[in-house]
């Protein structure tokens, strides 16, 4: 029987308690750190949409800004620390859908809190997660320590630094077939709010200027909103307490993200 007294249309309506969802995410879900994604300029040749490879402010188009700027702006931090409810998926293609399973294609599912805006090409970084890379890099001898990360550096720079983070270096080989170990080599430094963990050669040791060499470690994956699949996003229901006064609230966000090296424009 509908409610039909004070003007309230007649059905029953229900409301969810988006504070419950806020709660098991955070008791449940990992940490992350979000940034958002921002198209460069260089990017302004709209009919082919292309990126500049000449441009020294982006890698592959795309540049990355702290989500939480507008309230966040005395801080150099380019992320947000975001809890997210974290699960694994695989193609069905007898269904051509994605459905939960064991982590084997590189793709996930992500569920964050309602008032977490995310969108296309955002990126998060599993800080507590571990992922293994490999990647060969040019010895630039002018600084004892190898740089980290691609964005902001031109493309030659990007050549002598990691990609990612390193936590561990499992094994480093040069083209000369010289290996080199952790404790005799080189060391990893201890990374802080600001600066990453970073290889330091010992001085006179290491790959010569200009030469070669193949590392594996592991570092943090990094995370892209590569296909932005989101569910109900917000639902009209009467307030706790107000029956019939109709509020909009905020519910969790799921999303499909990509580890950034497998995503056709990588992040």
């Amino acid at each position: 029987m509908g409610l039909v007294d004070k003007g309230v249309a007649p059905g029953v309506q229900s409301r969810f308690a988006p504070d419950e969802f806020t709660r098991a995410i955070e008791q449940h879900g990992l940490k992350f750190r979000w940034s958002r994604a921002l198209l460069c300029t260089c990017q302004l040749n709209a009919a082919s949409e292309q990126y500049d490879p000449t441009c020294t402010k982006c890698y592959d188009g795309w540049l990355y800004i702290n989500p939480l700027y507008r309230i966040e702006s005395h801080l150099p931090n380019k992320f947000a620390l975001i809890s997210a409810v974290f699960s694994s998926i695989a193609f069905d293609p007898t269904r051509h859908e994605y459905t939960p399973s064991a982590w084997t294609t590189g793709q996930a599912v992500m569920t964050v809190d309602g008032h977490n805006a995310v969108a296309y090409r955002d990126r998060f970084v599993g800080i507590e997660q571990r992922a293994t890379f490999t990647q060969v890099l040019l010895r630039d001898t002018s600084d004892v320590k190898v740089p980290v990360g691609w964005l902001g550096r031109t493309r030659e720079k990007q050549l002598t630094a990691f990609r990612y983070e390193p936590l561990e270096i499992h094994y480093a080989e040069d083209v000369n077939d010289n290996i080199f170990r952790v404790g005799v080599d080189f060391k990893i430094t201890t990374p802080t709010d600001l600066v990453p963990s970073q290889v330091q050669w010992v001085v006179g040791r290491g790959p010569a200027d200009g030469v070669a060499y193949s590392v594996s470690y592991d570092c943090r994956p990094v995370w892209v909103t590569d296909d932005a699949q989101f569910g109900v996003q917000h639902s009209i229901g009467p307030a706790a307490g107000i029956s019939g006064a109709n509020v909009v609230q905020n519910l969790p966000r799921t999303f499909k993200v990509e580890l950034d090296w497998l995503t056709e424009r990588r992040g």
